[in-house]
């Protein structure tokens, strides 16, 4: 499998280089054959749905895969099964934030802002509590638990006020011991991959 970029890069946090360390992990991402990534997801899922964090969620804040992110689908129609409150996140381009609002069925998700399949605004949103699990999205995560998003600061700021428990779920060739930061990026409490758990300061093998 092809090295990480993550490692050739340095911690400078000026644009520039948050782009172009974003260009190639994303081009990293597309060389995962289809049926490793389905190997590695299934993983993933497995690996998530065995853990505390999400046996003990009333609610489950979920996205919807794109770009080739981790497909954590059959989360959510584990978390309905088991009659947990299932939400997914709806962008607001006009001032950069994000609003997460209940689904009982994925068919009511439809293609929203940016190609992303989103609920309908209309549908209730979840009061968060301690034990609601919001799993986040991110091209990398490093050793603190921060991660690389697109760009866009939707989810920082979402989690400035959520009380939760935040995780990100991702192949362990996108861990890093260090990405560029900046004083509003929000860390997770618990990173997984398919090679095991991570807490924020443990080393990676």
């Amino acid at each position: 499998m092809p090295s990480s970029p993550i490692e050739q890069m340095d911690s400078s946090e000026q644009k520039d280089e948050k782009k172009e360390l974003r260009r190639q992990l994303l081009a990293l991402r597309e060389t995962f054959p289809q049926k490793r990534r389905a190997v590695l997801d299934k993983e993933l899922c497995r690996r998530m749905a065995a853990h505390p964090f999400f046996r003990d969620a009333e609610i489950l804040l979920l996205y919807f895969p794109t770009r080739g992110e981790p497909n954590l689908l059959p989360l959510a129609k584990l978390a309905l099964e088991q009659e947990k409150q299932l939400a997914f996140p709806v962008c607001h381009t006009n001032d950069v934030t994000m609003t997460f609002h209940t689904v009982s069925d994925l068919r009511e998700l439809i293609p929203g802002h940016y190609g992303i399949h989103e609920p309908s605004l209309s549908a209730p949103q979840p009061t968060a509590r301690e034990n609601t699990l919001c799993i986040l999205p991110g091209l990398a995560f490093d050793q603190k638990g921060y991660r690389l998003g697109y760009g866009k600061g939707y989810y920082d700021r979402f989690l400035t006020h959520f009380p939760g428990r935040k995780v990100g779920l991702l192949y362990h060739a996108f861990l890093s011991k260090r990405l560029p930061t900046e004083p509003t990026d929000q860390a997770v409490q618990l990173m997984i991959t398919e090679k095991g758990e991570f807490m924020p300061n443990e080393s990676f093998s």
